[in-house]
């Protein structure tokens, strides 16, 4: 639900399963989505820094909660890179 709401639900056009749902993934799959998801966080957190210049709180929380649901993704990728490997 999340990610459908931050746009990083990446949905596999054949097997229709979201990105996490996916049982085994390439390293370059994997890549793709850190390097996606870290992009979606440069740009959230330049947001929120404007946002902290013109002092609104409110939307100051919101990018803030947002950054920490974009935290929680890219901890998933790698968790799928480290299981790559091992």
């Amino acid at each position: 639900m999340n990610a459908l709401r931050h746009g990083l639900a990446a949905k596999e056009p054949e097997q229709n399963k979201n990105w996490d749902q996916k049982s085994s993934t390439s390293v370059t799959e994997i890549w793709d989505r850190i390097v996606q998801i870290e992009g979606e966080r440069f740009k959230l957190a330049c947001s929120v820094n404007e946002l902290m210049a013109s002092q609104s709180s409110d939307s100051v929380f919101e990018g803030l909660k947002r950054l920490a649901a974009l935290d929680r993704y890219l901890d998933r990728a790698r968790s799928k890179l480290k299981n790559i490997d091992e």
